[in-house]
Formats: structure tokens, C-alpha cells, sequence
């Protein structure tokens, strides 16, 4: 009997009967706790305990194409599943083909979410996949009623079910792979074939294997070649096809995500020439105007070389967005023969990964696997496969078959200052102050390529079109700068004076007459140098060929620029950091006042006595880099507390008030962070509290004063803990990772802020561990349980000065508390939501930033907001094919 609506179960309140199923009855409900609209599935049975236990491994799942479990529930006898509530349609053929790569993809790459987690669906069929109102699909009921990698065999039920009265074939059956139908352990490739059907049924709207009883329909499956849609798709798509529905799994694809890739392939296709004259609305970035001295500069360099390009073509300038639900975080990178440019984006939790665009296709596609990148990223000579840094190991990935190598596990930095990837099979990346370091494309351990001296740093090497290499050395004692051009296997190297600025890319004249250009940023501007091709020496003065071009990225100065041998140009353009306003909100939401000027306001703290507030601000226009001021919470006034070039920002108070420390980029040429600190009357200079390990960015200060919590953020990140002596720098200062030992992202930190009779500290912090960031608590030392606290995505978290509540934001930005109590070990409540937030997007790597802070007794919320009706801001790939037909020679 369908339960009425108003009935409650617990904290959900039924609205609606949606459906029943060979499960049970599913409803539309209200969860009065969070405020938001579910699906409850009710279960004609009571759940056994192993299907809890798999039940809650699939709610770790979490993938914009599948539909999430959020809990598993027993009230007044009853047994149900809360879902995410989808509205939609199930997914009916035929349909056009544009529309079935793109459903198949989504698809596609939802089953390699969960497969990477021991995951199978065993139930894929057109009924579970939901086409959405935004025009994409959801999976449905992934996981729930069969988790793992075991027997998968149709009982007579199953059977029976599979016939309708009317002799149409239904359900289970039509979908089910030979090696289920036959009583075999099924596993990932069995949602293969399970694809391969649906992928058949969604081009033809007819069964893939066919029959008039359930025995036919076995026959058919097990024993019937897989059916052709070479009438209807295109060749490649029915290979796909043929071999995703192969009898034998091991003649089938071996992955989810090869099949994606093989999708992608067919989506974007190889581009035999440029892509047709396609002109941007928007005002071409062409002002062909004179700038100053090419020494004023350069600080970073990457020359290619340019083959020769018809006269006079035309200029195509087009503009390439983030992926969905993503910022770009990076520079462009182009494939040398021009056809693809690839770039870092980020999630909402912070998470980067690659995203690759070939030019003349109309989607750009996130590489699995390549989560926890680091910006720089280098392309083989062939463009088959990109380097990348992720998890302090080198890596390459095929872009054909998504398959992913480690070329060397040595990579101890986490990071490196770009690359270059020879003809020769050798990848040479730059480890700072290790210098330039060289490891073979197939593998192995890295061997020295150049030896800085003392206090040196080796940065951005690249190729010259002769043969030659360079590289830029940056003293990090005074932060001068050199370029120099070197021989492979020679000892003679060229030196050139350099002051610190941009990216430099060589482009030889199109008439082989000896000369070239060199481009560079100076500022937003990207300017091209005429130079003497043998002694890079300038001839006449250097004009702007585009003037949006972003000069900082991720708060390094590179330069946000790439060129190619074809004639193409790509760069970085848009303001990622739009001003925000910092405003009071009660727990209600409502807007209380306002604090400060609208400015570029980033990673906000309120002092202890909630007088002052330390926030960073962006003041240059072009510039992504902020100082930490001072804003006098009771006049409402503001005084900048440090004055740097370089990024100062994770500003922390002490206990006591007395000091604030914060972490700067001031340092190694300013692409590390280490910890200073300084008095709060903003007397006096700065001093350097830390400089090891390499990247430290401070998160919090612990209420006793003697410890100091950092993420190192080199690689995946982990937090540190650093002894603090209270008056004297360098003393007693010897980092010790306390949250290190996983393969995931640990950020911000935040200690409980009421000290422990016991000697122990507790940290909240947000980890991605289960696929999504969530927060957790946990003790330190470590040794007591540790609890998660967050149920359905959570970041930031900032706890209440008096202990009594936990606050973060939700994925989607609502500020949540949690209330806590106080016994042996600190217990947690159910997270309620408190408002929607309108947060800013603050600078691109929002993960390890604190966007708001709370008083004292959790009344007041001071948050940095994006203004009513403001542009949240974003970053686009700006791409120019011909550029150089521009240029007056």
C-alpha cells in the first residue's frame, strides 16, 4: 500500500509516489533536516547486513552522471535507500547520433568511476539511465542490489520477468553478458556488454539480441555475432561497437575508460588543416602599438620552432571555456603540431586535472587518472602523449587509450618548472634548485642535466629551433635572473641578463632571412621582439600583438602563452578574481553590513578579541599577487601590514594576538611558499619563521602557541606540523608530516581552539579520499578513532572559538554546523544547513584558501561575497591560428 503524503519516515517526509519496482516502492521526499528533495526506494525486505555494507561503499560514489546514494535507512520496521532526486526521463532510442556520443560518453566515463572502485553495475539497461532537463544522463541504482566482482547468473525469476504477455522482451534479460548467463564471475567487462547493448539501442531504438522466449534470447546472446550500425554511424563507432559486445571478455575492451577514449576519438576528429575562419565577437586582441625595452621582460623562456607559413593568411581567433563545473588553473599548452592544446582545471574541491581540447572538435575531455597534477605539462614531439607531475611521480598518458606509465617515481620536489620532451626519447624538467634534471620517456631514475650553484634555481627549459637548449637561472638571494643558451654535451654556456617577468617563445622570420621574433608578457600585453636569429639580439622596437593576456598563474609569474611550429597561438585571457565585498550574515543568512571597500579579497581571519581582521587583497591590476592588510573591524579603516611583488597571503593569527604569520612566495624566486611572521602592531619587518619542506602554506595555529599546522602542497598535498618556539625564529623549527601516508589531498587544517587537559590537539581538515572532499577529525598525535563529519561534500572547515560547533561549506556553497560536545573525545551531530552562500571564486586554487570566518559565539559570519548580479568571474583559452601573418616584417 503506497504511503501517503505527509507520511514521515524518520527525518524525510513523503511528497509523492514516483514508481514501483521489482525492489519496491520509490517516493519523492523532503529531508527536513537538510532541507532537500530525495528519492526514497523502500524495500519490500529488510536489508541484510552484507548489503549495508556494500550499500555504503557505493555512497562513496560520486560522479555528475551517476545518481548519488546518500544513506541507507531502517524506521518503524522498514527498509530504505535515500538517493539524489533526479528529474528525467528514461533513455529511449532512437536518437541522433551527436547525441548518442555524447549520452554513450557520459556514460561511459560514470562506469569507469565506479569500476576504479571495485564497483559493477550488473544492471545497466535503458530504464536505469536518466535523461536530465540539462539534456545529459544519470545512472540509476548503481551498485545497490549487486556490489562487487562476483557470480552474476540469472535466476528463473530473472528469466521469467523477461517476457511481457505481449511477447515484447523487457528488462534484465536483453542486457545481461554471456558469461552472467552462464553462471561465471562477472566484473567490469560485463557492464561493457551491458553498454554495447544500450549503445545499439539508443542508435536504433530496436534490442541488440533479440527473441520470442527467454531460451532464444540466451541463444541469441550467447551464440549470435554482434549486430552492425555501420548504416547508421560511422565505421569507427561500429568497431566500438563489435567490440564491446564480443562473446569473450577478454576480447572485449578491458576498461571503461578505453572505451571512453575510444569515444573521444570519434567525437573529435583528426584535423587534416586549420579550421575554417571562425571570428571571435568579441574585439580582436590585434593593437598593434609600440612597448618598451625588451630587457625589462623577460624572466622565463620557451622557444619552438616555426616552419614556414603561407603569406598573408588569414587570422582565425576563437576562445575555448573551462570544462564543466571547472576553472582553468593553468597556462595553455599546444601540441607542437598545433592541433590540440591541453590545460589544467579544477574542481569545486580543488582536485586538478588534465583537460585536453583538439581544435577542430567542439568538446574538451578530463583524462582520468590524472587528478593531483601539477600545472606544468609537457607534450611528446609526436602529440600522442603529455608528461605531468602528479603525486610526486612523473607520469605520461596516451591520449589515444587514456592508459597512464609512471616514468619515474623520483620526482621527491612534487613539482617542477616546466620541460621539455626531446626527439631523442629524453624528458629534461626543470627541479629548482636541484637544477635541470633529465630521466628517459620509458622510464627510470632521473640523472643531473645542469648543476645550479648555491642559492640557484634552473627554471623553464626549452628547446631552440638549432638544437641548442636554455633555461632561466634565478638567484634567489636577490632575484636576478638570467637566460642561458647551452649545446647538448658542451660545457660552454651563453649568459644573458634578464629582469623577471614572463614566459619567452623564438619564432624564425617566415623568409629564412636570418631574423625572428621573440615573444614575451610584459604585464597583460604579449609583445613580440624582431631579433637577430644567430645572437637573439633586438632589432628596432617590440609591438603588442594581444593585450588580455594573463601574466600569473596560480600565483607564479610565467607567462599564460603557448605558440607551435603550425602557426598557432594560445593564451590564457579573462579575470578569474573578480572584486568581491566582505559582509556580515546571521545564521539565517541575512545580510548584516558590509566591511571594507569591494576589492580582491582572498583567505580571511579574524583576530582572537574579533577587532581586526587579516585578509589578502589584490591592489595591481595585472596581477594575480596580494598583500595581507589589516582592517580595523570597529572604525572600518585599513592599513596594508606587508608590501611584497611576490604572493603574501594564509595569514594566522597567534594566541595571544601579538603576531600574525602567513606564508609568501618571496622567497625562490618566488615559486615556493615559506612562513614568516611579524608583530601585529605592524612594526618592524618581516621574519622567515620556515622555509622546508618545499612548499608550505600555513593554515593554522594551535591555542597553546606551540605548534603550527601547513599543507605542504608539492604533489597531492599533505599537512605538517611545525614546533614553534614563541619568541625566537629557527628555533626548534623541524617540520614532521602528521597526514601523509595516503595517495589523497589533505587541506586545511584547523585545531580544535580549546586546549586539551589531556596534551592532545584535534584537527578538522578536508580530504578527497572518497572520490569527493569531505571533512574529517582527527587527533594528534595520531591514535584515536577518527570521524567524518560532512555527509555529503564539505571543505573549509572553521570551527567555533568556544568549540561548541564546527562550521564548513558544502560543494554548492552552503555554510553548514555541525554541534559538538565534549567527553573523553569530542562527539559530532548531524550537519544542518545554515544559508546559501554567494562565496567569491577568490583566486583559482580554491581548495587551500578560507573564504569566511565565524565569531566567537557562531551568531555572525563574515564571508567574502560575491556582489548581487556581479560576474563570478572565469578564465578562457584564448587560440589565434596565423598570428604571425600579422606582423609587419
Amino acid at each position: 500500500m503506497a504511503l501517503a503524503p505527509g507520511t514521515r519516515l524518520g527525518p524525510y517526509e513523503i511528497a509523492a509516489h514516483l514508481a514501483e519496482g521489482g525492489m519496491g516502492e520509490v517516493y519523492r521526499a523532503r529531508d527536513t533536516r537538510l532541507d532537500r528533495i530525495v528519492a526514497l526506494k523502500i524495500s519490500k525486505e529488510q536489508f541484510t547486513p552484507r548489503f549495508e555494507t556494500e550499500a555504503r561503499a557505493t555512497a562513496a560514489l560520486e560522479h555528475p552522471h551517476i545518481c548519488r546514494l546518500y544513506d541507507i535507512c531502517h524506521e518503524e520496521g522498514t527498509s530504505f535507500l535515500v538517493m539524489e532526486y533526479v528529474e528525467g526521463t528514461p533513455l529511449k532510442g532512437p536518437l541522433p547520433l551527436n547525441q548518442v556520443l555524447m549520452f554513450a560518453g557520459q556514460m561511459a566515463s560514470a562506469l569507469d568511476a565506479a569500476h576504479r572502485k571495485q564497483i559493477v553495475h550488473r544492471d545497466l539497461k535503458p530504464s536505469n539511465v536518466l535523461v536530465t532537463p540539462k539534456g545529459g544522463v544519470k545512472l540509476l541504482d548503481f551498485g545497490l542490489a549487486k556490489l562487487g566482482y562476483g557470480t552474476g547468473a540469472l535466476d528463473d525469476e530473472a528469466l521469467t520477468r523477461g517476457l511481457t504477455a505481449a511477447g515484447t522482451i523487457v528488462g534484465t534479460l536483453h542486457y545481461m553478458s554471456p558469461e552472467q548467463l552462464q553462471g561465471a564471475a562477472a566484473d567490469a567487462r560485463s557492464d561493457i556488454f551491458a553498454f554495447g547493448v544500450v549503445l545499439y539501442e539508443m542508435l536504433t531504438g530496436k534490442h541488440a539480441f533479440d527473441g520470442a522466449s527467454p531460451a532464444s534470447v540466451i541463444a541469441a546472446i550467447l551464440e549470435r555475432p554482434a549486430p552492425s550500425i555501420a548504416t547508421v554511424a560511422p565505421s569507427s563507432l561500429d568497431r566500438l561497437l563489435q567490440r564491446c559486445l564480443a562473446k569473450d571478455p577478454d576480447e572485449r575492451w578491458q576498461s571503461a575508460r578505453d572505451v571512453k577514449a575510444a569515444l573521444d576519438l570519434i567525437v573529435e576528429p583528426t584535423i587534416a588543416a586549420p579550421a575554417p575562419p571562425v571570428h571571435s565577437s568579441r574585439r580582436a586582441p590585434w593593437p598593434w602599438i609600440a612597448a618598451a625595452s625588451l630587457a625589462a621582460a623577460l624572466g622565463g623562456l620557451a622557444f619552438v620552432r616555426f616552419r614556414e607559413a603561407p603569406p598573408r593568411a588569414e587570422l582565425v581567433t576563437f576562445q575555448i571555456a573551462a570544462p564543466e563545473s571547472k576553472t582553468i588553473t593553468s597556462e595553455p599548452f599546444l601540441s607542437p603540431d598545433g592541433r590540440s592544446v591541453a590545460f589544467v582545471a579544477a574542481g569545486a574541491d580543488g582536485v586538478r586535472s588534465i583537460a585536453v581540447r583538439t581544435l577542430a572538435a567542439l568538446v574538451t575531455r578530463v583524462l582520468p587518472g590524472t587528478e593531483n597534477v601539477i600545472e606544468s605539462l609537457i607534450w611528446s614531439p609526436d602529440g600522442r602523449s603529455i608528461a605531468f607531475v602528479a603525486d610526486r611521480k612523473l607520469k605520461a598518458i596516451d591520449l589515444a587509450g587514456g592508459t597512464i606509465r609512471i616514468v619515474s617515481d623520483d620526482v621527491d620536489s612534487g613539482a617542477i618548472g616546466g620541460g621539455f620532451w626531446n626527439s631523442d626519447g629524453t624528458i629534461v624538467f626543470s627541479a629548482f634548485q636541484k637544477g635541470l634534471r633529465q630521466v628517459p620517456a620509458s622510464g627510470g631514475k632521473p640523472a643531473p642535466f645542469t648543476t645550479p650553484a648555491a642559492n640557484e634555481i634552473h627554471v623553464l627549459p626549452s628547446l631552440l629551433p638549432d638544437g641548442r637548449y636554455i633555461y632561466v637561472a634565478i638567484d634567489i638571494r636577490d632575484r636576478k635572473a638570467e637566460l642561458r643558451v647551452a649545446t647538448f654535451g658542451a660545457t660552454a654556456v651563453s649568459h644573458f641578463a634578464l629582469e623577471e617577468g614572463g614566459r619567452l617563445a623564438y619564432v624564425p622570420s617566415a623568409r629564412n632571412d636570418g631574423r625572428g621574433n621573440l615573444l614575451f608578457t610584459r604585464g597583460n600585453a604579449l609583445v613580440a621582439q624582431p631579433v637577430n636569429a644567430a645572437t637573439l639580439s633586438a632589432l628596432g622596437e617590440p609591438v603588442v600583438v594581444a593585450d588580455d593576456v594573463r601574466a600569473d598563474v596560480s600565483g607564479a609569474p610565467a607567462g599564460a602563452f603557448s605558440v607551435t611550429a603550425t602557426g598557432a597561438l594560445a593564451y590564457l585571457s579573462g579575470d578569474v578574481w573578480k572584486p568581491s565585498q566582505l559582509t556580515w550574515f546571521n545564521r539565517e543568512g541575512v545580510a548584516l553590513g558590509v566591511v571594507g571597500p569591494t576589492a580582491k579579497y582572498n583567505d580571511l581571519s579574524l583576530s582572537r578579541d574579533e577587532t581586526r581582521l587579516a585578509v589578502t587583497v589584490v591592489t595591481a591590476a595585472e596581477s594575480v599577487n596580494g598583500d595581507i592588510w589589516l582592517i580595523d573591524l570597529t572604525r572600518n579603516t585599513r592599513a596594508r601590514f606587508t608590501s611584497d611583488a611576490a604572493q603574501d597571503w594564509h595569514p594566522v593569527w597567534s594566541p595571544d594576538g601579538s603576531r600574525l604569520a602567513f606564508s609568501s612566495t618571496r622567497l625562490a624566486g618566488g615559486r615556493q611558499n615559506a612562513i614568516f611572521w611579524k608583530n601585529t602592531a605592524n612594526i618592524g619587518s618581516e621574519e622567515v619563521v620556515s622555509q622546508g619542506p618545499a612548499n608550505q602554506r600555513l593554515n593554522d595555529w594551535s591555542p597553546d602557541g606551540k605548534l603550527m599546522l601547513f599543507e605542504n602542497t608539492t604533489g597531492r598535498g599533505d599537512l605538517w606540523i611545525l614546533p614553534i618556539s614563541p619568541t625566537t625564529p629557527k628555533a626548534e623549527l623541524e617540520p614532521q608530516p602528521y597526514l601523509q601516508s595516503t595517495q589523497f589531498s589533505e587541506t586545511r587544517g584547523q585545531f580544535y581552539p580549546v586546549t586539551d587537559p589531556t596534551g592532545r590537539y584535534w584537527i578538522a581538515y578536508s580530504s578527497n579520499e572518497s572520490g569527493q572532499s569531505e571533512i574529517y577529525v582527527e587527533s594528534f598525535p595520531r591514535g584515536a578513532p577518527r570521524v567524518t563529519v560532512s555527509t555529503a561534500g564539505g571543505m573549509e572547515p572553521r570551527w567555533r572559538r568556544d568549540g561548541r560547533e564546527l562550521f564548513y561549506l558544502t560543494l554548492d556553497k552552503k555554510l553548514m554546523a555541525v554541534d559538538v560536545s565534549v567527553g573523553k573525545q569530542l562527539e559530532f551531530g548531524v550537519p544542518k544547513t545554515l544559508f546559501q552562500s554567494r562565496l567569491a571564486s577568490g583566486n583559482t586554487d580554491v581548495s587551500r584558501v578560507l573564504r569566511y570566518d565565524a565569531t566567537h559565539d557562531g551568531k555572525r559570519f563574515l564571508i567574502n561575497t560575491q556582489p548581487e548580479g556581479a560576474d563570478a568571474g572565469s578564465a578562457v583559452v584564448t587560440v589565434v591560428l596565423n598570428w604571425a601573418s600579422a606582423l609587419k616584417e
